[in-house]
Parts: structure tokens; C-alpha cells; sequence
């Protein structure tokens, strides 16, 4: 995951600013110095891995908000106990996995850089306005 977040350097701004606004809406209790500091402080890109490592469905609401729609379809007569499959914008990924996580972990990876498109595309065009 750390290697595709350095291969898609605007999607990874925008999915570590998702991390740490998530961090500080969590902590609405805490002082605001507290909040403060962690929003300068940020995350660690290698914590923003871990944490798509961990959990990637977390980031489905992201994409969401960017037109880039995650299905996680499951082919039951596929294998010994069925099978998953992401789809993302209606292309599949090609593999397929016993894990529902490891689906996710495709879709998101198949997601992000999707986004990354998005968001160079978004540049120009703003640059050419």
C-alpha cells in the first residue's frame, strides 16, 4: 500500500486529510489545542497504509464522494466456498479471492488510482480555466 500511495501522491493528500479530519471529529471531547495538534501534526504515511491494510473498506465513503463506485460482487459457485470480486466504476479486477479483504484491498487499490486520474484531470482543467 505505501508504494501505491507514493505512485498517487494527490489521492494519498486526500486520504490522509480523511484520516485526520476522522481523528478529530472522534475526539470532539478533547480541548481544541489537543485537535489542533493533531491536525498539524498529521498522520505518517505508513500509518495511512497500515490503516488500508487493516480496514480498506473504511475509504468506500471516499470514493463515494468522488464518483468512484466500489461493488464487492460474490460468485458463490466459484471455489470450495465462493469467491470475491471488486468491481470499481464497472471494471473488474481481474482476481478473485476467498476474502471479502481481499476484494476490498483490490477495490481500493483499483479506487485510488482511479482518483489519482480524477484529480490530475481536475488540475488541468482548472489550469486551463
Amino acid at each position: 500500500m505505501m508504494k501505491l500511495l507514493k505512485e498517487n501522491p494527490k489521492a494519498a493528500k486526500l486520504i490522509h486529510d480523511y484520516y485526520v479530519e476522522l481523528m478529530i471529529e472522534s475526539s470532539k471531547d478533547l480541548p481544541d489545542h489537543f485537535k489542533e495538534y493533531v491536525k498539524d501534526q498529521g498522520l505518517e504515511m505508513s500509518n495511512i497504509a497500515s490503516m488500508l491494510e487493516a480496514a480498506p473498506r473504511n475509504l468506500f465513503d471516499v470514493f463515494d464522494k468522488h464518483q468512484i463506485m466500489i461493488v464487492i460482487d460474490f460468485m458463490p459457485d466459484l471455489g470450495l466456498y465462493g469467491q470475491f470480486t471488486a468491481i470499481v466504476n464497472g471494471e473488474m479486477s481481474g482476481t478473485s479471492h476467498s476474502e471479502r479483504k481481499e476484494a476490498d484491498k483490490d477495490a481500493v487499490e483499483m479506487a485510488i488510482e482511479m482518483l489519482e486520474v480524477k484529480l490530475n484531470s481536475l488540475e488541468e482543467t482548472n489550469q486551463d480555466s
